[in-house]
């Protein structure tokens, strides 16, 4: 009778959580994710061959994943193990809330140390969510095409030769004695005139804009891109407008010793270019814009599979820690050995 009241626990008597079992087994826990971690980084590295493998970090991402997850539940699992053997507590419910608590008290370390930054080694273990968001994010900017930009008229008008114009307007240039060399000469110089470089950065800069604020909302993108395009094409912010059609008109004029008909002739051709050149920006943003949003919705699964994968891998972690703690408790406990672990 005696030795049962001795082996009997003592009921609410004594305290149910012993935070020292539970401060050992995280330190365990951590510092083992860290061994095995600088391990892991030691091997991966050294299995890297770039002299004979064409794609050699092509297999990294998988194989680290699935290294990381097995060892974090190695590490929780032996820390699991020590503190429910330095807890002294034979209750199995009391075993498996001290391995939660080793779970729970390394996993806000480790984000704490990721989240900081206090140490590259912990935050190898914690990028893959951080990572798969940051896609999210920029994953439209890499499917914007760096010709998606505004015309240049100027430089549309020196590319505008003899071939281009009417066969009448070759024949009346001709007759003049206008060279194609001098034709190409006028026609740049008339436009660049009107069109300076400078005027040209600023509506090169105002499309990129409009593209770079749209990538935030790719759905958005065409109708931003043609709303820029319409501001500079047409209406008070046009880079080519009435008074520099005139002024056009004038210079060609007097250089080419043409008619106000042959005139109107050239400017006609250079335009006609110059709107296919905008319709062609148009088409581009329309397809970007469906480029972005594939490229957005592919982001948004990885960050999802990434975020369950997680989650199943901290689920797994709180089991490991729990199995650990249950198989570390002593299956027998006196009452003097409870005041001893409590005293």
């Amino acid at each position: 009778m005696a030795e049962a009241a001795k082996t009997r626990l003592p009921g609410d008597r004594f305290p149910r959580a012993s935070w020292s079992a539970i401060f050992v087994g995280a330190i365990i826990a951590v510092g083992l994710m860290i061994f095995f971690t600088t391990l892991g980084v030691a091997i991966g590295a050294a299995s890297i061959n770039p002299d004979s493998e064409s794609n050699p970090l092509g297999g990294l991402g998988s194989g680290s994943a699935i290294y990381l997850i097995v060892t974090q539940l190695v590490s929780l699992a032996a820390g699991g193990y020590a503190a429910g053997k330095l807890s002294g507590v034979p209750r199995s419910m009391a075993a498996i809330l001290h391995g939660a608590a080793i779970w729970a008290a390394a996993t806000i370390l480790m984000a704490w140390a990721a989240i900081s930054g206090t140490s590259a080694t912990i935050s190898a273990g914690t990028t893959v969510l951080s990572s798969a968001a940051r896609q999210a994010v920029d994953a439209a900017q890499y499917v914007a095409p760096d010709d998606l930009s505004f015309p240049d008229l100027s430089g549309i008008a020196q590319r505008v030769s003899f071939e281009d114009l009417p066969p009448e307007i070759r024949d009346t240039l001709q007759e003049r004695n206008v060279t194609p060399r001098q034709f190409a000469t006028a026609v740049e110089n008339a436009f660049r005139n009107v069109v300076s470089e400078s005027e040209q950065e600023r509506a090169v800069n105002i499309v990129q804009r409009a593209v770079a604020d749209a990538l935030a909302s790719p759905g958005d993108i065409s109708e931003d891109v043609n709303r820029a395009l319409d501001r500079l094409v047409e209406g008070p912010d046009a880079v080519f407008s009435e008074e520099d059609r005139e002024e056009v008109r004038a210079v060609l004029r007097n250089r080419l010793g043409v008619t106000e008909q042959d005139v109107e002739e050239v400017i006609a051709t250079v335009e006609n270019r110059f709107d296919a050149a905008v319709e062609q920006a148009r088409e581009t943003a329309d397809e970007l814009q469906q480029r972005a949003v594939e490229a957005a919705g592919n982001a948004a699964d990885a960050v999802s599979s990434a975020a369950f994968w997680l989650s199943l891998a901290s689920i797994l972690g709180l089991a490991a820690a729990a199995s650990g703690a249950l198989a570390g408790r002593p299956k027998t406990t006196s009452v003097e050995d409870m005041r001893t672990t409590y005293s």
